[in-house]
Parts: C-alpha cells; sequence; structure tokens
C-alpha cells in the first residue's frame, strides 16, 4: 500500500476516488466555481498523491490562492473562508446529486486534508423508505412544445407556458414552480414522473401549439406524477384572437380538476384592460423574454418588440409599461445617455397609467424613475408600495424596491426582506438572486455574496451580471487574479458592452496591471468618439489605477448624465477610497439630498 492510499477506507481506490472527484466537480454545486473545483481538486489530489501532511494554510494559500510568499494565515482568512464554503457545497452535493453515491468525499473541520467515508449498502430485503409525500397542492407547468417549425410559433408556445404559470400561480392554495425551474425541461424528453420527483410536484401540465393561419390549436393535459396517469386531457381550437380567454380557460379547467376555486386577486402582471391584436399579445412576450438578459443588444431587441405590440394596439397598457421598463434597464445597463432616456420612459409611463391606473407595473417603472435617475427617494418609495399594494406576487416590484432605494439608502435589513419575497415568488429568476447577493456585498459579507452569486450562476451560467459583480466581492476579498479571469471568460457573454469592459479594466488596475487598465481606457475614450460611453465606467478604471482626482472628475461628468449606479456611493466599498475626499462628500451628499440635475 502506497503512502497514497493510507488515507483510504479498504477496498476503495484512488481512481474510484478520481472518478468521484471528477462527478463532483462537474456537478451543479460546482460547476460555476472554479476556485472551489480547484482547491477541492488540490487538496485530494495532494492526498493520493501521498503529501497530505502539506496541506497546511499557507500552501493552500499561496498554491490554490495565489497569495505571495511572504502570505500570513493570521492576516489574510482567504483559506479559512473558502474551506468553509467548500465544505457547505460538498454537505449540497451529497443532499442533492450525490445523495446515492457509495463513497462520501468530506473535509473534515479543523483540517484541510480530505476524508473518505464508506456509505452502508441498504440490507438486503429491508424495504426502502418510501419517498417524501409531494405537495398535494404543487404543480409545475412544463414548457408547451410547438408543433411548427416557425420560430414565433415557438414564442408564443412559450409566451403561453408563462402565462398559464402567471395566472395559476394566483390561485391559491396552489403552488406553482417557477418559470426558471420548469423551462429547464424545455426540448427534452424526461419522463412526467422522475420531472414531478425532482421539482417535489404531486401534478404536471404538458401540451402543445400548432397554429394554421388564423386557426390555433392548444393540447393540454394534466399527469398525475405518482402514477403517471392522465387526470384530464383536452383540445382547444381557437381563432388566433381568442388567446386570453383561452389561457384563462385552460387554468379554470386545471382548477376545476384539482378542486381548488381560484381566488379572485389582483390581475397578473402585464395583462392589459383589452386587447384587440392577439399579435400584440405575442410581440410584448418576445419583448419580455428578450428583457430578461439585459445586455445592451438584448435591450435593444426587447424595444422594438414592445413598439411593434404598441403599433399593433395603441390601448396596450402592458406594451406601453414594458416599453418604459426597457428604457429604464437601458439606463442602467444600455449603451445610452440616461438622461436622454428619462423623457421618453416617462412619457410611457403616463400612456400606460392613462389608460389602465390598476396595473403594477406602471408604478414600478416610476419607481426605478424617481430612484435611480432623478433621486426623488420619497416619491420612488411611494411608487413602489403602490405597485406592491396593486399586485404583492410581481418579483420585480420587490426586487426593483430593495435593489434601488432600500439597499442604496443603507437600510440592508429591508432589502433583504424583499428580495427574499420576490424569491418566494419565483425562486429561479436570475435577477432577484443576483440582488440578494448585492445587497450581502454592500454590507460588507462577501462571504456570502459569494456563495449567492454562485448560486445565481448555476442557475444559469450565461448571466453576465452576476458575473460582473461578483467580481467585485472577489476584489474585496482580495482575490484580484480569480477576479480578473471571472471578468475575461464574462467578455464574451455581453460583447461590446461598455459596463463589462470597465469592469474588467477596474479589476486589472486592483491587479497592478496599469498597462492592461491603462488601454481599457484608452479603448473607451475611442469608443465615446462613436457612440455613447458613460462617464461612470471611466471613473471605475480610474478608481482601479488609484487615481481618485481624476475618478471624482468622471463622477461630476456622471452626474450630468443622471448616471443609475451613483445611487450606491454611499454604500458600495468599491467608493472607499474616495471617502475622505472633499469633492466625493459632495456628490454622496448630492444624491442623498435628491438633487438631481434639471
Amino acid at each position: 500500500m502506497t503512502r497514497g492510499e493510507e488515507w483510504l477506507p479498504p477496498g476503495v481506490t484512488p481512481a474510484q476516488v478520481a472518478d468521484l472527484l471528477d462527478r463532483i466537480c462537474a456537478s451543479r454545486e460546482f460547476a460555476q466555481s472554479g476556485r472551489m473545483r480547484r482547491f477541492l481538486r488540490f487538496s485530494v489530489e495532494r492526498a493520493l498523491a501521498g503529501d497530505r501532511d502539506s496541506l497546511k494554510e499557507y500552501t493552500i494559500g499561496v498554491e490554490v490562492f495565489d497569495r505571495p510568499a511572504d502570505y500570513d494565515p493570521r492576516v489574510d482568512s482567504i483559506v479559512r473562508v473558502e474551506a468553509r464554503r467548500l465544505r457547505r457545497k460538498l454537505k449540497s452535493y451529497y443532499e442533492h446529486a450525490g445523495a446515492k453515491e457509495p463513497l462520501r468525499l468530506t473535509l473534515p473541520e479543523g483540517s484541510y486534508a480530505p476524508a473518505i467515508e464508506t456509505c452502508a449498502p441498504p440490507v438486503a430485503g429491508a424495504a426502502s423508505p418510501p419517498p417524501a409525500a409531494a405537495d398535494p397542492a404543487a404543480i409545475a407547468v412544463l414548457p408547451f412544445v410547438s408543433l411548427s417549425s416557425d420560430p414565433e410559433n415557438e414564442h408564443f408556445a412559450d409566451g403561453l407556458t408563462e402565462e398559464l404559470i402567471s395566472t395559476l400561480a394566483q390561485a391559491p392554495p396552489l403552488r406553482v414552480v417557477s418559470r426558471t425551474s420548469a423551462f429547464q425541461f424545455k426540448n427534452r424528453a424526461d419522463d412526467v414522473r422522475a420531472i414531478g420527483e425532482q421539482l417535489g410536484v404531486s401534478k404536471v401540465l404538458e401540451g402543445s401549439v400548432r397554429r394554421s393561419g388564423a386557426s390555433l390549436r392548444v393540447t393540454a393535459q394534466l399527469v398525475n406524477v405518482a402514477d403517471g396517469l392522465h387526470l384530464w386531457s383536452q383540445r382547444f381550437d381557437r381563432k388566433f384572437e381568442d388567446i386570453f380567454s383561452l389561457q384563462e380557460e385552460i387554468a379554470g379547467a386545471i382548477a376545476g380538476v384539482l378542486r381548488v376555486r381560484l381566488a379572485p386577486g389582483p390581475r397578473p402582471d402585464w395583462r392589459p384592460g383589452s386587447v384587440t391584436s392577439a399579435s400584440a399579445i405575442v410581440h410584448m412576450l418576445e419583448g419580455r423574454h428578450a428583457m430578461q438578459r439585459l445586455t445592451p443588444a438584448s435591450l435593444r431587441q426587447a424595444h422594438e418588440c414592445f413598439q411593434r405590440a404598441i403599433a399593433e394596439d395603441a390601448r396596450f397598457a402592458a406594451a406601453y409599461a414594458g416599453l418604459a421598463a426597457c428604457l429604464l434597464q437601458m439606463s442602467m445597463f444600455g449603451d445610452v445617455n440616461p438622461a436622454s432616456i428619462a423623457p421618453q420612459a416617462r412619457m410611457r409611463i403616463q400612456q400606460a397609467l392613462d389608460i389602465d391606473a390598476d396595473i403594477a407595473w406602471p408604478y414600478i417603472c416610476l419607481g426605478f424613475l424617481k430612484s435611480a435617475i432623478e433621486w426623488d427617494f420619497p416619491d420612488a418609495e411611494d411608487a413602489y408600495r403602490k405597485a406592491i399594494e396593486l399586485h404583492p406576487g410581481i418579483a420585480d416590484a420587490h426586487h426593483y424596491y430593495a435593489t434601488t432605494l432600500l439597499a442604496p439608502l443603507g437600510r440592508f435589513e429591508e432589502a433583504e426582506e424583499h428580495l427574499r419575497a420576490a424569491l418566494a415568488i419565483d425562486a429561479g429568476a436570475l435577477v432577484p438572486n443576483t440582488g440578494l447577493a448585492i445587497v450581502h456585498y454592500l454590507r460588507g459579507d462577501n462571504e456570502a455574496a459569494l456563495e449567492q452569486f454562485e448560486t445565481t450562476l448555476a442557475l444559469d451560467a450565461r448571466y453576465y451580471g452576476a458575473h460582473r459583480m461578483m467580481a467585485y466581492a472577489l476584489l474585496q476579498q482580495g482575490d484580484a487574479s480569480e477576479a480578473v479571469q471571472l471578468l475575461e471568460s464574462a467578455q464574451s457573454l455581453a460583447a461590446g458592452d461598455s459596463r463589462l469592459l470597465a469592469a474588467l479594466g477596474y479589476a486589472y488596475g486592483r491587479a497592478g496591471r496599469a498597462a492592461e487598465a491603462g488601454a481599457i481606457l484608452e479603448q473607451l475614450e475611442e469608443t465615446g468618439k462613436q457612440r455613447y460611453v458613460a462617464a461612470y465606467d471611466k471613473v471605475m478604471v480610474e478608481l482601479g489605477l488609484g487615481r481618485l482626482d481624476s475618478a471624482c472628475r468622471h463622477l461630476a461628468a456622471a452626474i450630468g448624465e443622471c448616471e443609475c449606479w451613483l445611487l450606491y456611493t454611499g454604500t458600495d466599498p468599491v467608493f472607499d477610497p474616495l471617502r475622505n475626499h472633499p469633492a466625493f462628500r459632495k456628490i454622496v451628499a448630492r444624491v442623498l439630498a435628491g438633487l438631481a440635475p434639471g
């Protein structure tokens, strides 16, 4: 027996441990966390090489986390912090994907050397414990299948699925699985019983959509997860113009099967009072879908969709609200000047309210406008509260209230409360998940922030907003190399996005790579000659380079642009080097006092 095998239980081979390590690193818990994979692989591979004695805090800090040779673990707690995260991730793996693993890999408390335990096999003839009973009121609406090669029909099928989820979610005591969780099964042929077990539901709704000219056929089936039997099936043949009544009819039929009465409540989000054009609905749903990515390109696409919806139906309140929301997102994540966007957004909000003042989204947009661009926090809070009063079941109302008002004003506990309310509505929503991580970061809990960012990226590894903000938490924790690597890999997720590029410039500066940071600053200046580049983006690179006076000059220019991210000057630790700078203190005071330009 070699030294590398001495720590293994009898009968367990190094090859088995290596295979287990590969499975763990490919799991949802570890797939999006390069630092966790690196830490775990280093520890296990050193142990298999017979070098467990070298697995000390200093060695791991230098070899895994790229600390310098003079690294002092008494001052820098990076290894202890990451070891706690690693233990939590291993625990999560064995609670989910690794529940049936015959070997259990652990990192015992007080040690950085791994351990292997064998899991006892089931006793022959012993009865297996019954699986946990699924919630009888829980249902998953799987993505309806488009039986056509036309991409527009697929968008319509996805939109119908989303509207069914929204409608059923307002029918207590039904518990409806979120869109994100349900849509992971799109274009997959999993057995419905396996899907139900994975999602913890007792019923699954599935169906198909076929369109031929003005005729539409929707087929829906309600399946009992326990035995795979159909509880109900129905075909709906309608004209394409009957979309909303069709959605309501399907939802009502399902509720009848489940013996649940749809309780009266607030109208669904984005739902207009009356719509004359089914094509307008399709364009609106396409706009919603495109807006979720929050990249400059996706926001431009969403803008076009909402405009087409309004062109189809000038009395479509939901489309005006969608257009306002898109414009405001452009002011924060796009490549347009917020000062030029604000009047357009204000006009679209008012148009939506003139058509229907009893839907929530115009008030959400008004809250965003008042807080992020006009810095009128009292009026913004009134608008957000009005939106939540009208429809407490909209996750975005809670999210934007938390991230554009509560957190920037340092009301972190309230912000976290509203973000958790948003996640209770839709646990798989990327934006509130990222918002919760940002609140942890703002209050200085970088360990919790990183954990939450990884949770978000496990839902969708392509969501560049989580990559960008996660890099700031890594930098606050002193891991500049990991932050740079993260941002370099994220550039392709939002090609040409100046905000993401500026974050990389900031990280380069913090990592001591001044030449590369300077090159990005020059690139931003050149790009600014062709199209809008926010002064705030230049602020970030100057901060990374430690040029505080230049950063303040660009911040003054950002005020004239009504820059949304100025909201965070009072709470974001990235601005800590400027806290005692007289010019910066005046800027923060101006923002908090609500003295927006104009």
